[in-house]
């Protein structure tokens, strides 16, 4: 009797065990008169991350946050597909008396403190895929000694420290962790926590620089702005001659564009943005919170809408002018010239 045809898959299977055989061949390999071996769940158990940082204080606004986004790209270079959520939530803001956030921080002074949390998670797993959820906190405690204009400018400074937090999350949680995972030939449990715990040393890190960084070069705009606050802006006018002919040619604006030609409401635009021009930044830091400077600006903005209007009023119903594009264009510079008196943290 003739003896069969050796079946060198089968071979390899008795010889090396299913499984061996399945990696070797991409996972493939078939029993036979079976189907092929699914891609077998790995034990996830233990696997993440979670951890509360030290924070970041100040020494003596509407929140915008990013929803849960999955961040699913191809498939890394060996068939490996990371699939990687992030959630960044809104920070929880605790008024507190500047004594107790100093002395719970140790940082005598202090009269705000921003601290991330992040909790890593591993959802599912395989040796082909991976399925992961980071999640982002804040605690902001904030100075209840500080109301007002004060409160709204250490609050504003305090959400820089959450935009520096989300951005390092989403560089080192998301993108630099689905890379490294996709760049495996395969995921085992060590090489998941390896590529976790990497992210993890590499975002307190960062977060850690940036937000001194960012400590120290804004300390001196704040000291400005709680100047400019609570000062007349008589006061500043006096003080700068700079900062007077800044509300001079607003004024001027606000009280002549809407009887001006087209061709007039651009030199009366041009004149307020060659002001801001010349402003020194320590004055522009005064005047972003100032109270009487923002009604200015806010009825400079009024007027620009106002105009425009009225110009295409004319148009259509009186049929006499319509909006030249030179004057559309010199209104929209001037309109982004105004968005520069109110301070906005880093993104």
């Amino acid at each position: 009797m003739q003896k069969p045809a050796s079946n060198p898959v089968l071979d390899m299977q008795e010889r090396l065990g299913n499984r061996m055989v399945s990696a070797l061949l991409g996972g493939q390999v078939q029993r036979a008169g079976s189907e092929a071996i699914q891609d077998e769940p790995l034990d996830i158990s233990g696997l993440g991350t979670s951890r509360r940082l030290a924070g970041h204080g100040n020494l003596g606004a509407a929140v915008q946050t990013p929803g849960a986004i999955a961040d699913i790209q191809a498939r890394g270079p060996f068939g490996v597909e990371a699939s990687i959520s992030f959630a960044a939530n809104a920070p929880t803001i605790q008024q507190k008396p500047a004594a107790e956030i100093a002395s719970s921080h140790g940082r005598p002074g202090v009269a705000g403190w921003t601290t991330p949390a992040y909790s890593v998670q591993v959802n599912s797993a395989s040796p082909s895929s991976i399925s992961i959820s980071v999640t982002l906190d804040f605690i902001m405690e904030l100075a209840s000694e500080y109301t007002g204009l004060n409160r709204q400018i250490l609050q504003d400074h305090e959400m820089g420290h959450v935009n520096i937090g989300t951005s390092k999350a989403q560089e080192h949680f998301v993108d630099n962790l689905d890379t490294r995972l996709e760049n495996n030939r395969g995921l085992t449990r060590a090489n998941i926590q390896s590529a976790i715990l990497s992210a993890e040393r590499a975002f307190v890190t960062s977060e850690g620089n940036e937000s001194q960084a960012y400590d120290t070069s804004d300390y001196p705009r704040m000291r400005q702005a709680y100047l400019g606050a609570r000062t007349p802006l008589a006061d500043l006018e006096t003080f700068s001659g700079r900062i007077g002919r800044m509300a001079a040619r607003l004024r001027n604006f606000n009280g002549t564009v809407l009887s001006a030609t087209q061709g007039q409401a651009e030199v009366l635009a041009q004149e307020v943005i060659d002001a801001y021009g010349e402003l020194e930044g320590e004055e522009l830091s005064m005047l972003q919170y100032n109270p009487e400077f923002k009604a200015l600006v806010d009825s400079a903005r009024a007027r620009i809408d106002a105009f425009i209007e009225q110009q295409e009023y004319e148009f259509w119903v009186i049929e006499f002018s319509m909006l030249h594009a030179s004057t559309r264009q010199q209104l929209h510079t001037l309109r982004v010239t105004l968005d520069q008196f109110t301070w906005r943290p880093p993104v």
